[in-house]
């Protein structure tokens, strides 16, 4: 069976991932730090659904443990992995004005050193013949930047920036890609209702939905002639340029 990896697979949209992949047949095992509760409530679901579902819990500011978490993941999974969605991240407030050394070092821990060390991990353990492969979240910011979240946005376009050496470091042990979505949920206490209207700022005029996001995240692990890519599941988002982030365009 298909086996795969969710980093934060238990909030928001790794939520969305890791139910959509069990929903097609994956094997999910899904990583939480304090997320637990959350965690539990969706193997719950899944396995009620008929699904497979595991957990594995693993703080990923630790980065010297993301070896073990792979392999504590392959142990659940009964054989190598097949699959690694880096989707953990941290995003917190800060501009080029205020950035700090240790706000800057935590974006980079998880948001970048983590991943990276999953994926080395995951690569080893791979079998080719099972058509491997690794997801990156990114973000839509790294093609259409603004000022606001300064750290979080330099790990991003930082991750965004490895897939090429990565699919090549990679080549003949599995396939490497990512997804950059645009605004998907409200964060730092915007309203339902600003933030569709917010999110709605894009060529297609509507929100992105959660769903669109974990099938692009499916088709990537899937399909095996995709390698070096990222796709934007962002509804156009980064053709629309904003002077601030778009949780602060709400009228």
């Amino acid at each position: 069976m298909r086996s795969v990896l969710v980093t934060g697979g238990a909030k928001r949209l790794g939520w969305a991932i890791s139910e959509h992949l069990a929903e097609t047949g994956w094997h999910v095992i899904i990583h939480c730090n304090a997320s637990i509760d959350q965690a539990q409530a969706l193997q719950d679901r899944i396995r009620g659904r008929g699904g497979v579902a595991d957990i594995v819990r693993q703080d990923l500011f630790d980065t010297a443990r993301c070896a073990d978490v792979i392999t504590r993941a392959a142990d659940a999974a009964g054989r190598p992995l097949t699959g690694l969605v880096n989707n953990a991240a941290m995003f917190d407030f800060d501009t080029a004005l205020d950035v700090s050394l240790d706000l800057l070092e935590a974006h980079w821990k998880l948001n970048l050193a983590a991943p990276l060390m999953l994926s080395a991990a995951f690569a080893k353990q791979a079998i080719a013949a099972d058509n491997p492969s690794i997801v990156h979240i990114t973000d839509q910011k790294v093609v259409n930047p603004n000022p606001d979240f300064y750290s979080y946005t330099a790990s991003r376009a930082a991750l965004a920036g490895m897939i090429a050496p990565m699919t090549m470091g990679f080549a003949g042990k599995c396939r490497v890609n990512a997804v950059a979505p645009g605004a998907l949920l409200p964060s730092f206490g915007l309203s339902d209702d600003k933030f569709d209207q917010v999110s709605a700022d894009n060529p297609m005029g509507k929100p992105i939905a959660l769903s669109d996001v974990a099938r692009t995240v499916a088709f990537l692990l899937e399909s095996g002639a995709v390698n070096g890519e990222t796709l934007f599941a962002a509804n156009g988002q980064q053709w629309t340029p904003s002077k601030r982030d778009v949780m602060f365009n709400a009228g």
